[in-house]
């Protein structure tokens, strides 16, 4: 077996077709998942080979697996990292996992070394417990998890979710006029992303500012309702369209991507996110989109709790630094 790097059309449409069949195992679980084709792949793991790096494992001519990766200067507010998205890296079916897996880490981390990048992270679809084991087996740890749900499910889970104690509470729609109430409580929530047991990296610990979330309620794709406790307000959750950021199983027309959520911890075990949730899901169905989906932090007990109760995991991110 041999690792070279990819950089011929023939060698992209080669890892296109691993990539579909990797995303054709995650459907075959999830048929709610938006379908992809091989010409999906090939347009962004040519961007790759363009913009970052990509290496293959060949026996011969043919091709094992790949990895791929590009630079972010910040990643995740901890320095310069290097990112491999979910649709790049894949290893063909029926294929040794554990020495294909190595054999790649292995040149990928060489590489991130010889560029001065002391941190990776690697994305894998959920499905793919043997990769995500051998990741795991040199040194990689889970944090974030990328997940998803049909609407219709959701809906009927949260039907059936009876909060602990019932509360006066009321839910509406952010305006304009809201935007200081969303940067105390994005405020909140970034402190409570700083602190332990996250410790997520935070700079700056204020959040968004008023301003900005004026901005970002302007645009057109994005939601945001407010849990109000009398005049005060209790917590809050955010959807859009999915952005760069999120795993490309769920970039899709009928996908509204939840991408922020805060309950003030005194409120908590009340029903007060799964009725947030519920306004989401209400959303979904106004603007005919029939998937929601959620990213969070692994490391986030209470967070990774709530999500995982009424979502499908469909990609792990997996770090590693040195």
């Amino acid at each position: 077996m041999q690792t070279r790097l990819i950089d011929t059309e023939d060698d992209v449409d080669a890892c296109a077709r691993v990539a579909l069949e990797m995303n054709s195992g995650l459907r075959a679980g999830h048929p709610w998942l938006p379908s992809r084709g091989v010409g999906d792949y090939a347009d962004r793991i040519g961007w790759m080979v363009r913009e970052g790096r990509v290496f293959g494992a060949f026996e011969g001519e043919d091709l094992l697996g790949y990895l791929g990766y590009f630079v972010i200067e910040d990643f995740r507010c901890a320095g310069r990292g290097a990112f491999s998205p979910d649709w790049c890296s894949g290893v063909v079916g029926g294929a040794d996992v554990r020495a294909l897996t190595r054999s790649l880490i292995r040149t990928v981390l060489a590489d991130c070394q010889d560029r001065a990048v002391r941190l990776h992270a690697v994305g894998v679809l959920a499905h793919r417990d043997d990769i995500r084991t051998e990741l795991e087996l040199t040194g990689y740890g889970r944090i974030t998890l990328d997940a998803g749900q049909h609407r219709d499910v959701l809906r009927v889970a949260l039907a059936a979710a009876v909060p602990g104690e019932p509360l006066s509470v009321s839910i509406r729609r952010a305006r304009a006029a809201d935007a200081s109430a969303l940067h105390t409580m994005s405020s909140h929530l970034h402190a409570h992303i700083a602190a332990s047991p996250v410790l997520m990296p935070m700079p700056d610990v204020s959040g968004p500012s008023a301003s900005e979330w004026t901005t970002w309620l302007a645009e057109p794709d994005a939601a945001a309702f407010i849990a109000w406790s009398g005049d005060d307000p209790v917590g809050y959750i955010k959807a859009q369209d999915p952005q760069f950021d999120v795993t490309f199983t769920v970039h899709d027309e009928r996908v509204l991507a939840i991408n922020g959520m805060y309950v003030a911890p005194a409120l908590r075990r009340h029903g007060i996110g799964a009725r947030l949730l519920a306004a989401v899901v209400r959303e979904a169905e106004v603007r005919g989109k029939d998937l929601v989906s959620v990213d969070c932090e692994t490391t986030n007990p209470e967070a990774f709790a709530f999500w995982t109760r009424s979502f499908e995991p469909l990609t792990w991110v997996l770090e590693r630094r040195w």
